[in-house]
């Protein structure tokens, strides 16, 4: 987790994205509409890279969903 929040405080100003908080595996973010599509795609993709430096015989998988509220 904390190799992604490193990577993703690279990439977000990028995006007007703000990380909003971290619990357990899930990292919960805001971002304008107008990014919406390629914010998700940043997520994925450095939780991806980071988990696999660290599970290389194990499938990472990352799910992201857009929300509109927290709840």
């Amino acid at each position: 987790m904390k190799v992604a929040i490193a990577r993703l405080f690279k990439l977000l100003p990028k995006t007007g994205a703000k990380l909003i908080g971290v619990v357990h595996d899930e990292i919960l973010l805001e971002c304008p509409q107008t990014t919406l599509t390629r914010t998700s795609r940043i997520l994925k993709q450095v939780m991806v890279e980071a988990g696999e430096l660290y599970l290389q015989q194990v499938p990472v998988e990352v799910e992201v969903k857009i929300a509109s509220s927290w709840a």
